[in-house]
């Protein structure tokens, strides 16, 4: 590589055009699984991409989706990435991490794992999410990471309903010891319009004030 030429740093890697979920805010807006017509890059594809990434400097992977764990090569891809001795990021939202698949992160030496929370409490997050019991699969897996010592952090989507969350999430977080609580705004961009249409969107000014809070 050109010694002028700036090093390609990290990589975002959107696993799976679908999702198990159906979240009010998504901005990618994946299709509902069972549509069929699912189109992904070929494994072998993907990690001749990766390895091209590596000449050009790349250090860190991040996926994600879409759900990135609904790719059943996941766990292969895991391996390659930690064979080829890449930084790897996850953002899911944790309802397809069990004790196997915990133990594979941990195996792979995963740096950090963000689990999508929107609530300390199972129905609002639930609500949000759009499928009942995601909450506890989601606080289930946070503690399965944690007993492999992977670096977790919990991503909150804010919405006007659950802005009172924000505290008793922080408490959870506390609880489960998660080190990190990232707050996210909705955007009105994919299902996020939908949100901003019917009023459900935080208005800037109570964000300033949240801000200002926290």
């Amino acid at each position: 590589m050109n010694p002028d030429t700036p090093s390609l740093g990290s990589l975002y890697l959107y696993l799976s055009e679908r999702c198990n979920l159906r979240c009010r805010h998504c901005w990618v807006a994946p299709a509902p699984l069972g549509d069929g017509g699912e189109k992904t890059v070929d494994f072998t594809a993907l990690t001749e991409a990766i390895v091209r990434a590596k000449e050009l400097g790349l250090g860190t992977v991040k996926l994600t989706g879409g759900e990135p764990f609904l790719r059943g090569d996941i766990a292969a891809l895991l391996r390659f990435l930690r064979r080829e001795d890449l930084i790897i990021d996850i953002e899911t939202n944790g309802t397809m991490i069990d004790a196997d698949m915990a133990r594979i992160l941990g195996e792979c030496k995963v740096r950090q794992v963000s689990i999508s929370l929107d609530a300390a409490r199972a129905e609002q997050h639930d609500r949000l999410r759009g499928i009942p019991g995601c909450h506890g699969r989601a606080v289930e897996a946070l503690r399965l990471l944690g007993s492999e010592g992977i670096t977790r952090q919990v991503i909150m989507s804010l919405y006007g309903e659950n802005i009172a969350e924000i505290e008793p999430l922080a408490a959870l977080c506390d609880d489960l010891e998660v080190p990190s609580l990232k707050i996210n705004p909705i955007m009105p961009t994919g299902r996020g319009k939908m949100v901003f249409q019917r009023g459900e969107n935080v208005a800037i000014e109570e964000l300033i004030r949240i801000d200002r809070r926290i």
